[in-house]
């Protein structure tokens, strides 16, 4: 199977699986206590380090990517006025821009993150209620050249901001 193949396929899924929490989260939204969030953007990663390559030690080669999109949703509910619980997934992709020391650096980085959040919400008399939450969870990532799978990373985040209140 050609790599362009398996990247279709790849990010196929990713889209169908993305719609498909979407319409379950939309669904769900009926219930008063229930919400959720979906959001659409661009992502940016650092360089990186290639200390080595197939169990071979390299010299702290750099691996650069160029700027790619991201995708996510959650649902969760709202457990008291102030606090919310939340379940998040997403998709983020990124090529490779070039690999130091390499001939050719052809190649795709998909991440999924999955977060369970706390959310501090405080609800006012206006349509815009401030907030304030964090998660942990693990992000998934696969680095597609050749078809590599670098595993399991855990991850955090704090976020804040307001938030546009419907009803």
């Amino acid at each position: 199977m050609s790599m362009s193949l398996k990247c279709f396929y790849v990010k196929g899924a990713a889209a169908i699986v993305f719609l498909a929490t979407l319409m379950i989260g939309m669904s769900a939204a009926a219930d008063e206590n229930v919400r959720g969030w979906y959001e659409l953007g661009a992502t940016v990663i650092e360089d990186a380090k290639l200390e080595a390559f197939f169990d071979q030690p390299v010299a702290d080669n750099k691996v650069k990517f160029d700027p790619g999109f991201r995708a996510a949703i959650a649902i969760g509910m709202d457990v008291t006025r102030y606090l919310a619980v939340e379940a998040e997934g997403g998709f983020h992709y990124n090529g490779i821009r070039s690999v130091g020391g390499a001939t050719s650096s052809l190649g795709d980085l998909y991440q999924f993150p999955v977060m369970g959040n706390l959310v501090l919400q405080f609800p006012n008399r206006t349509r815009l209620v401030p907030v304030i939450g964090g998660g942990v969870g693990a992000v998934f990532s696969i680095l597609d050249a050749r078809d590599i799978t670098l595993g399991t990373v855990w991850g955090c985040f704090i976020n804040s901001g307001p938030r546009w209140r419907w009803g």
